[in-house]
């Protein structure tokens, strides 16, 4: 996989390829699997992973309280969610919440297949009021354990 990523697009200067390689060896692992669950398959996730690092220039946009890991996350997740099936092509049948995993589902809903609130909200046929909650519910579980 390093090799794919280093060898696509020629850098602007030794620094800045020095750079990207340094990003795509720290980052490039965490970046595939953000992208591999949100476009299932490999072949469009790797283009996808090469397209991320040779277009990126973390200088311009990691702001001054971000880290780079947020910023590579943040990328990753938006050049999936730009290259993914369209909707009519997602199936999201497939959900059947309980009261038990019902902010699991819905966080993998908005985070992973980029469904806004109000969507979750009619093919679960909840309020968009419990959909925030039940997301809130969900990150608030991590920051608990």
């Amino acid at each position: 996989m390093n090799t794919i990523a280093r060898t696509t697009v020629p850098p602007k200067s030794k620094t800045d390829k020095a750079q990207r390689i340094e990003l795509y060896d720290r980052y490039g692992s965490m970046a595939y699997g953000i992208i591999l669950n949100i476009v299932p398959q490999p072949e469009v996730a790797q283009k996808i992973l090469v397209d991320l690092f040779a277009t990126l220039s973390i200088d311009e946009e990691t702001s001054a309280r971000e880290r780079e890991s947020t910023t590579i996350i943040q990328l990753a997740r938006a050049k999936a969610l730009a290259n993914r099936p369209s909707s009519s092509e997602r199936s999201l049948t497939s959900f059947h919440p309980t009261e038990r995993n019902l902010p699991k589902v819905v966080f993998n809903l908005s985070f992973w297949h980029g469904c806004n609130s109000e969507e979750i909200a009619e093919r679960l046929h909840i309020t968009t009021n419990d959909v925030l909650r039940a997301i809130r519910t969900y990150v608030k579980s991590f920051t608990t354990a």
